[in-house]
């Protein structure tokens, strides 16, 4: 028994640690979409969803830095599969970058098995204009 309490304790210890100097709560990443993530997502919750980020940094600064994202993914029905559609834009001073994606993503059952493969395509446009 005492040298359980030996390993536990360290252990609850640097778990502790890691807890308190992750990344503040505050400052989430707009990048983590379903879609950006995998495009095999893309419809996967049998229904239509939207997720939309807005970010603006050194607001006060001129030519701070602001981002906004947004993706819409739905099943498409009769297809088994599903799609989305993503927006994005950044502005780093005169720097304004967008970008467009479309992902398709096609479920596939194999037999009576418990899981489906969703094998995915999806295609991006960037475009960068200096102002």
């Amino acid at each position: 028994m005492n040298f359980r309490k030996r390993i536990y304790a360290p252990a609850l210890f640097s778990l502790g640690l890691t807890a308190m100097f992750a990344q503040d709560s505050q400052f989430r990443n707009p990048n983590l979409h379903l879609t950006d993530i995998n495009p095999s997502f893309a419809g996967l919750n049998g229904g239509l969803r939207n997720q939309a980020a807005l970010r603006s940094q050194w607001y006060r600064l001129s030519g701070g830095f602001s981002q906004f994202r947004n993706s819409v993914d739905f099943k498409v029905p009769g297809l088994n599969g599903g799609a989305s559609l993503s927006y994005y834009q950044e502005q780093l001073g005169p720097v304004q970058t967008s970008g467009y994606s479309v992902s398709y993503g096609h479920q596939i059952r194999p037999g009576k098995a418990p899981f489906i493969l969703i094998p995915s395509v999806q295609g991006t446009v960037f475009d960068t204009q200096i102002y």
